[in-house]
């Protein structure tokens, strides 16, 4: 239970400064005048990181004799404040770890050919969310 909030006039605001992390909290308003007390509808917020993305996918496109342009894609998520991606030569050893802002998707940097292991995490102002699985992108031909 949190602490109510007056005022008059016709806005006011609540800002809920101490919300718990895994916690759902639930809303309400309350409007009083001279004719009697009614309420808004009922808001349920979940104070939580970023699930893992889904729909992580990489390419490889050749663009010299040892050497490709490697893409990753995921699929945005609604409450990220940006991306880290991290790349491996093996699926367990990170090799290199790149990050992109808010409702980016996409991530492409110049790398060895060969075979890479991607993967992908959503970030927001409540911390870091879980990993994407490794996902194996093939050498360029």
């Amino acid at each position: 239970t949190r602490g109510t909030v007056g005022g008059t006039g016709t806005l006011v605001g609540l800002t809920d400064s101490a919300p718990v992390l895994g916690t759902t909290y639930t809303y309400r308003v309350q409007v009083l005048n001279a004719s009697g007390v009614a309420y808004s509808n009922l808001v349920t917020i979940t104070v939580a990181v970023p699930v893992a993305p889904s729909g992580v996918a990489g390419s490889a496109t050749s663009t010299g004799a040892t050497t490709e342009s490697l893409q990753v894609t995921w699929t945005d998520l609604n409450n990220e404040s940006g991306y880290t991606i991290q790349w491996s030569t093996n699926g367990t050893t990170v090799s290199g770890t790149a990050t992109v802002g808010a409702n980016v998707t996409t991530y492409t940097r110049s790398a060895a050919k060969r075979i890479w292991w991607v993967r992908v995490r959503g970030t927001n102002a409540l911390g870091n969310g879980p990993y994407s699985a490794w996902v194996q992108v093939p050498a360029a031909p």
